[in-house]
């Protein structure tokens, strides 16, 4: 014998109204009758609109806030990092290391950000509805919905990384080290200019490369 149960959430609206915020009332006094039992049926009253008011100024106020820090440390230019950089690495790879995840991290951070705001909130409501919470609800529907964002934020940060590595090479020599930026000084000292154009063929080539295969990944993520 199968017995099934339901936990149902009641909103109560005179006139007209939006629709969205009608249903998400509802929502909000469905998982309170969730967390009070099963088989319970909540009504939507000023206290649920108060503490969900609050949450969303709450989560507001925090996501503006983080959100201005990424994109100030999106528009720092890599060159300022390079000192602290040495102060910490010395002239290492491992202070370019630095810089480059540094140029990075806030491109890739701003679009999985971005991938999770947009997911749409019927996908959001059906994941309610089957039961999906916690890490599962990201997991298996945030996450994946927020994919082509976040493939979009990892090709701006492929490119302010890329940015950066060259930067570094060139500014920072590291002894004993041929890399593409210590080839390029080598052959302005030798005054070798058909070498040093060669060398920014070859990382302009590397980076239309890279871009083809960001495309492709960003391509074949909506297709499905």
């Amino acid at each position: 014998e199968t017995v099934l149960t339901a936990s149902v959430g009641v909103t109560h609206r005179s006139g007209a109204g939006d629709a969205d915020e009608v249903l998400r009332d509802a929502d909000v006094a469905m998982y309170r009758a969730k967390e009070r039992g099963r088989s319970r049926i909540e009504l939507f009253d000023a206290e649920m609109r108060r503490r969900m008011i609050d949450r969303l100024e709450m989560e507001r106020s925090l996501r503006a806030a983080i959100g201005s820090l990424i994109t100030g440390l999106q528009t720092m230019p890599s060159i300022m990092w390079f000192p602290l950089a040495i102060l910490l690495f010395q002239i290492s790879e491992s202070a370019i290391m630095f810089v480059v995840v540094i140029g990075a991290a806030p491109s890739v951070a701003n679009g999985l950000i971005s991938g999770i705001d947009y997911v749409p909130r019927t996908w959001l409501r059906v994941g309610q509805v089957l039961g999906m919470k916690g890490f599962s609800k990201y997991r298996h529907l945030i996450l994946p919905a927020s994919l082509p964002s976040f493939v979009s934020g990892l090709k701006q940060g492929w490119a302010f990384s890329w940015r950066s590595l060259m930067a570094g090479e060139l500014l920072v020599i590291v002894p004993g080290s041929l890399s593409i930026g210590v080839r390029m000084q080598q052959a302005r000292d030798l005054s070798e200019a058909s070498l040093v154009i060669s060398y920014i063929i070859v990382v302009l080539i590397i980076g239309i490369l890279i871009d083809v295969l960001f495309n492709w990944a960003d391509g074949s993520l909506r297709k499905r």
